[in-house]
């Protein structure tokens, strides 16, 4: 009799089996961290306690069925594209302990009616919620953590905290209260906390200012001039005693991940000579955390005064995005910093770091005068092509609105232990109102230089199949081991490659260094997708979900044997102005 079923990060995919759920015996689930997607199952008539599906890209509404599960203790849906409303059912769920919705697009008010007398923490975080806080949280005697940030609640943040009564924790921060809460009371009230400062107050600075006045005597001549000597002593002391409190009281700490690790952890380990990369929005440091022994890539950002707050902008725009998606091939969010001149990003780290140290590792021995790594083999080259291309996919087609990431490039691909690619540094990410493929027009060109395709340069306008242009390229320097641009010959890379294949001698572009015969027919046909991604005409560029499908097939045909279907599924697509894509 089958009691506990944990399937959990694995590579799960397609909709959740509704047969799972109606297993009478079964009584904790876990399918959490796999790449499941479609609308939970809407029959729901299981003796379930543990249902965790968190992680995966489950889409459509919570199902009113889900207030059938009344033995149930744990759910965790957070992290999917759940959307619609909370339905009340949930909330009626009487021996329910621990529940998670966050990282969703849930819509509407949170339900008033609330039977959840067991439940120790909830939480509801990076979604879409409006209206006030509803007073049912006052008929939880036991809730000891409750998550509400980053949504769009609103009312008079004083009295809608007469309704919250954790013991622990209280998280309401990035809304649309108005009002204000004495900030002392928070701080003595709530261990963990966060709150926007524009709804804080302070009644320490008017008892202290109080307190001063009765310093302030009548007296003359020389005592008059030593009393206001003392008391400016005492109050530009007390000036930068407050000013230094101010500053360690707005750093705000909002983690994304379960993780033991405190801000001074993350401060202390920001040391020049922890620095692994600089680029033009700020510094990535290597933090190792001694009493965990885990390792971060902490991304350090200015506050942007002398670039128009463009890395602001960016800190903002990656901590929107990574905070609400989740897939394998998507460098994860552990956690951000923020306080009033440093945004820190804290990510997950990879040792073998990104992809162009690896295929363009000649150029970087060369100039840093370390010992040489050995080529990337084909197989290695293929697995990152796929990988890449299906966190690609996941943010064009399967999030409630396509995200473009606007800087796809090798140096932004990151490899963990096994190879595996993640998707990562999303300052320049854009989330699009609509999920047809009609452009949209941006102020500024953002991305870099090779990778650009020429009708975003020249128009503006961005649509998925401007990500799909950039990653061509690093296609084609997969499969080549050249640069983006090759400045002895005076072009960028898919130009090169293009005048490669018209010539008809394009086998010799592929990189000879692992070049065998065991792979060439695999490397052409990963060569040719190349050169279909970064065609002219926008239209004529396959989509990521095309794109997988081809290249799963190559994959399974190691041989080549796939080629030729390479060439039917995209030869079709090719305008008389493009490559021909058949042999």
């Amino acid at each position: 009799m089958l009691q506990h079923l944990d399937l959990s990060n694995n590579s799960l995919i397609d909709r959740i089996p509704g047969e799972l759920f109606g297993m009478k015996q079964l009584l904790s689930l876990y399918l959490n961290g796999n790449m499941l997607s479609g609308e939970m199952p809407k029959q729901i008539s299981s003796q379930l306690e543990n249902l965790d599906l968190s992680e995966n890209h489950l889409n459509g509404s919570i199902p009113e069925d889900i207030g059938n599960f009344k033995n149930l203790l744990k759910l965790d849906l957070s992290h999917n594209s759940l959307s619609g409303s909370i339905t009340s059912k949930l909330f009626q769920l009487h021996d329910l302990r621990h529940l998670s919705l966050s990282s969703n697009y849930l819509s509407g008010v949170i339900p008033d009616e609330m039977d959840l007398f067991s439940l120790y923490d909830m939480d509801l975080s990076h979604n879409q919620l409006t209206g006030s806080i509803p007073k049912g949280f006052q008929y939880l005697p036991g809730l000891h953590a409750l998550d509400l940030s980053y949504n769009q609640l609103s009312g008079d943040i004083s009295k809608s905290i007469e309704y919250l009564r954790p013991r622990n924790t209280l998280r309401l921060c990035s809304n649309k209260f108005s009002g204000r809460i004495s900030s002392e009371f928070v701080k003595l009230t709530y261990e963990v906390n966060c709150f926007d400062e524009s709804n804080l107050c302070s009644t320490s600075n008017n008892r202290k200012l109080l307190r001063s006045q009765h310093l302030i005597i009548p007296i003359v001549g020389v005592g008059l001039a030593i009393q206001l000597s003392w008391i400016f002593y005492r109050t530009r002391k007390h000036w930068w005693k407050t000013k230094k409190q101010n500053v360690k009281d707005d750093m705000k700490f909002i983690s994304f991940q379960k993780l033991k690790v405190t801000t001074e952890d993350i401060l202390s380990s920001l040391k020049d000579k922890n620095i692994i990369g600089n680029g033009g929005s700020g510094k990535v440091y290597r933090v190792v955390i001694d009493q965990t022994g885990n390792t971060y890539a902490v991304k350090s950002i200015g506050h942007g005064e002398k670039s128009g707050g463009r890395p602001q902008k960016e800190f903002l725009v990656e901590v929107r995005t990574l905070g609400s998606i989740r897939h394998n091939n998507i460098v994860k969010l552990i956690c951000c910093i923020s306080s009033l001149d440093r945004k820190l990003l804290v990510y997950e780290y990879f040792e073998k770091q990104s992809l162009d140290k690896w295929l363009h590792r000649k150029k970087s021995v060369v100039s840093s005068g370390q010992s040489s790594t050995p080529a990337l083999d084909w197989q290695k080259r293929l697995k990152i092509a796929t990988g890449a291309a299906q966190g690609l996919c996941y943010m064009h087609h399967d999030c409630t609105r396509s995200i473009i990431h606007r800087d796809i490039k090798s140096s932004n691909i990151l490899l963990d232990s096994e190879f595996n690619a993640k998707i990562a540094d999303f300052g320049l990410a854009k989330i699009l109102s609509r999920r047809d493929d009609n452009p949209e027009t941006v102020s500024a060109i953002a991305g870099t230089f090779g990778y650009i395709a020429p009708e975003y340069a020249s128009t503006f306008r961005v649509n998925i199949k401007t990500d799909i242009y950039s990653f061509g390229v690093v296609l084609l320097e997969l499969t080549t081991g050249r640069q983006p641009i090759l400045r002895e010959d005076q072009m960028n890379l898919a130009q090169w490659a293009q005048q490669r294949y018209r010539d008809g001698n394009f086998i010799v572009a592929l990189d000879e260094e692992i070049m065998e015969t065991s792979n060439v027919e695999q490397m052409r046909g990963v060569f040719k997708l190349g050169l279909m991604c970064t065609g002219a005409s926008p239209s004529s560029r396959p989509s990521m979900k095309e794109f997988v499908r081809i290249v799963l097939t190559l994959s399974d045909t190691p041989d080549g044997a796939g080629s030729s279907r390479t060439n039917r599924l995209l030869g079709s697509q090719a305008s008389e102005d493009e490559v021909n894509m058949t042999s």
